[in-house]
């Protein structure tokens, strides 16, 4: 219990620096957005962490992390559904952007050959049913709602761009991207803290083309496919090599 707390005060606190930086670099801050980040993120960790410990939800055979997830999804549900203004910004549109969507191939291709690459550096496994099923449709659901959608909304309202930049919020982008890399890649072990280098650059890489996606397209629908995408060819690589 107590490295899950010290795991999110670690990630919180490599966090806060890049928000004052974000302060830095922009026109205006609106601090209400950020505190209101801030909270959500702190009760999508529990949620994440403390749901699958309820006595009742855990179901024989199952490996994987489902209730925490859709804890998680349930949250951004309510959020999107009690506060309805937001949900195109939010990218909960089926509309494309198609002035910027050139990138968007591109950027796919880009993560399929991560995907693949990953896969083979990874360990080899036998094909599992509920691995490949979790992959497919929990984290890109859960993660694209909740960080390509609701925090980087929160976060482009707090921290407004300067004149240069007001067509895309990079701040925000920023901050969002590099939260993604943190939380994959900060842990505790007995109260001391845990950063993986590798883990961190990767999922931070991953995050930025998954942010390209949300940016050139205004959608959350491709960053969706795209992480579905990745998640999945890690594991069928990963099946073919074993």
């Amino acid at each position: 219990m107590s490295d899950l707390i010290f795991t999110f005060l670690f990630q919180i606190g490599l966090l806060l620096p890049f928000l004052v930086l974000g302060a830095f670099f922009s026109r205006e801050v609106k601090i209400k957005y950020a505190f209101l980040a801030l909270v959500l993120i702190s009760i999508d960790f529990i949620l994440l962490v403390f749901t699958r410990k309820i006595p009742g939800l855990s179901v024989e055979g199952l490996h994987y992390n489902w209730f925490g997830k859709l804890a998680s999804i349930l949250l951004s549900i309510s959020i999107l559904t009690l506060w309805p203004s937001i949900r195109e910004e939010c990218g909960l549109t089926w509309k494309q952007t198609s002035r910027s969507l050139k990138p968007i191939p591109i950027i796919l291709g880009f993560l399929a050959i991560a995907g693949v690459l990953v896969g083979m550096l990874n360990d080899k496994i036998s094909f599992n049913f509920e691995n490949f099923a979790f992959q497919f449709i929990m984290p890109s659901v859960d993660e694209e709602l909740f960080f390509r959608g609701i925090l980087f909304y929160l976060f482009s309202r707090s921290f407004l761009p300067i004149a240069k930049f007001k067509e895309r919020n990079w701040t925000a982008a920023m901050i969002v991207t590099i939260w993604f890399g943190i939380v994959h890649s900060v842990g505790s072990k007995a109260g001391a803290p845990q950063f993986d280098l590798l883990s961190f650059a990767v999922t931070g890489i991953i995050g930025g083309a998954l942010m390209g996606l949300r940016i050139s397209s205004g959608s959350l629908v491709f960053p969706i496919l795209g992480h579905s995408l990745y998640n999945v060819l890690i594991q069928v690589v990963k099946v073919i090599g074993k």
